[in-house]
Parts: structure tokens; sequence; C-alpha cells
């Protein structure tokens, strides 16, 4: 499908668009990024858990976009673990222990690892304290909430800033 809508672009505009293989990589990415969004606030409507899966995807978004985190080795493997999280967040049940717990691990791990810098990118090393300052800021919001969905994604988001051999 990406491949296809690259082509269509690149048929309609050749001089102003990158390669179809650039276009079509970036256009699964938000593919992917789409259908994880539907599908799990569609299953998440239909279980009457829409206002926390809502919080756990936007929570979980934010944070990536200012920490970064590793990678699943496929978008397909994104897609069914990402959704799997955020359609299963809102039936974990936490104490208030335990949200103050999750908030302060993600804390931890923000301050130690974020922002994550395992991958090539065109993020200047200049706002790498910005980011970490934002994301630091995020997890603190989340302690003064103390909601169990947004403690438990930011936690899964943070987990994903702990440097492993192997991983991408």
């Amino acid at each position: 499908m990406a491949e296809r809508i690259a082509s269509m672009i690149k048929k309609a505009n050749p001089e102003e668009t990158k390669s179809i293989p650039v276009m079509a990589y970036s256009l699964s990415i938000l593919i992917n990024s789409v259908a994880v969004i539907i599908v799990s606030l569609t299953i998440g409507i239909l279980n009457g858990r829409t206002t926390d899966t809502f919080l756990a995807l936007i929570s979980f978004a934010t944070l990536r976009m200012v920490s970064g985190g590793h990678h699943a080795r496929s978008l397909t493997v994104c897609f069914v673990v990402s959704t799997a999280l955020f359609v299963l967040i809102p039936y974990i049940p936490l104490t208030k222990t335990q949200v103050t717990f999750a908030n302060i691990l993600a804390l931890i791990l923000v301050a130690v690892f974020a922002p994550y810098n395992g991958e090539k990118n065109n993020i200047p090393q200049r706002v790498f304290p910005l980011f970490k300052a934002i994301s630091i800021t995020l997890v603190v919001t989340s302690l003064l909430i103390g909601h169990a969905s947004i403690a438990l994604s930011l936690l899964a988001q943070a987990l994903l800033l702990i440097p492993l051999s192997g991983r991408r």
C-alpha cells in the first residue's frame, strides 16, 4: 500500500519529491501508526475503555516524541506489540502506591537514559538537554496526576530507553 501511494505521489510531482523507496518507508511508518491508533481505540470503544486507551496512546506517544527509544524489528511486530500494549493497559488495576512506584521508576529511567540516541537522525545534540527536561516534566506531571493508564504507558516507553545489546 505504501509503495503504491509513493508511486502515485512521485507520478504527480516527480521533480519535488523524494525517491519512491524513501517515501514508501515513511508512508509505511505513518500507516502503521494510524493503524495502531485506530485498532486500539476501536477495541477500547467496544470494551468501554475509551478514555484509558486514549490516555495510554497519547502519553506514550508524547514521551516517545521527545525521549526516543528502541524500535521493533519489523512494522508487523511494532503493530502487534503496540496495539496489545494500548489495549491491555486499561485492564491493569493499580493501587495509588503502585501508580506512584511506576511513575518513579519511569522518572529514574527517563532521567538516566533520555533521550535515546541509538538511531541515526538529524536531531542536533544541543537540543538533547531540552528533550531530557521535557521527558522528565512529562513523568513528573504523571506523578502529580496519579492515573494508572498514564503511568503504565510512560513506564512502558521508559523501558524502551534502556540500552541493551542486540536491540534496535
